[in-house]
């Protein structure tokens, strides 16, 4: 138990407790085992006798003294063509003996010498303007845009000739009418749209028989399909059966 009270006895020192130590333990096997005693040891104590004697700290290991050909580092073949000295592009930077030449004096006028150097200099030339209306090739078409024009012509043709061939692929055993036979066609069209427009007007107004409103009907259900033929007809592009 501790004692927390202050005490005046406190400050006493007190007899510092010492704990007996217990005698060291040996086996009573150490004849057997083949171990030696502690009291008589060798005169290197490590695993197994030494082989080398233990380095001196003053002979320390230094810089490339323990490389071998292996470890060493490859060295660079030297150059056979001797360097070429570098030019100064500084001058040298004057000794601590050297001394500055001091104390010259002279007469010059500066500000007069350099108004009379700008007066004799005169004006500074102006430089030449270039004209672009009076160059040789002004107004003119590059020569490059010619021969993308013509890239892009050739292009074009190409692709037109694929795409006809294309339609002739698919249109199997068609052919395109030219422009003769669709004028041919559109005119007896019209004639014989005239024809009987010509017999429609002049059908009555009143119409009461059953065979009357027929006939009617009929005429212009065929002037209805004549005005498609020739809308058809009318086309760039026209094909037909090839028989």
């Amino acid at each position: 138990m501790v004692d927390t009270e202050e005490s005046i006895y406190n400050l006493i020192p007190k007899p510092e407790e010492t704990v007996a130590k217990s005698p060291l333990y040996k086996t009573k096997f150490a004849k057997e085992s083949g171990s030696t005693s502690t009291s008589s040891p060798k005169k290197s104590s490590t695993i197994g006798p030494a082989k080398v004697a233990p380095p001196s700290p003053s002979n320390f290991l230094k810089k490339g003294t323990s490389m071998t050909a292996s470890t060493a580092p490859m060295q660079t073949m030297e150059r056979s063509i001797p360097k070429q000295p570098k030019e100064k592009t500084k001058p040298a930077v004057p000794k601590r003996s050297e001394k500055p030449v001091m104390g010259l004096i002279t007469n010059k006028n500066f500000i007069k010498e350099n108004k009379s150097d700008a007066a004799k200099a005169g004006p500074p030339p102006k430089p030449e303007e270039m004209d672009y209306l009076k160059k040789e090739d002004y107004g003119q078409v590059p020569d490059y845009l010619h021969e993308v024009k013509a890239q892009i012509g050739e292009e074009q043709k190409a692709e037109l000739e694929r795409t006809k061939q294309r339609e002739k692929a698919a249109r199997g055993g068609m052919r395109e009418l030219t422009e003769d036979e669709k004028s041919e066609l559109i005119s007896g069209l019209r004639e014989r749209w005239d024809a009987i427009n010509k017999v429609y007007a002049q059908l009555p107004v009143a119409i009461h028989t059953v065979s009357q409103k027929q006939r009617k009907e009929d005429m212009e259900r065929q002037l209805h399909q004549i005005e498609k033929d020739i809308d058809r007809l009318s086309k760039k592009n026209v094909y037909i059966q090839d028989e």
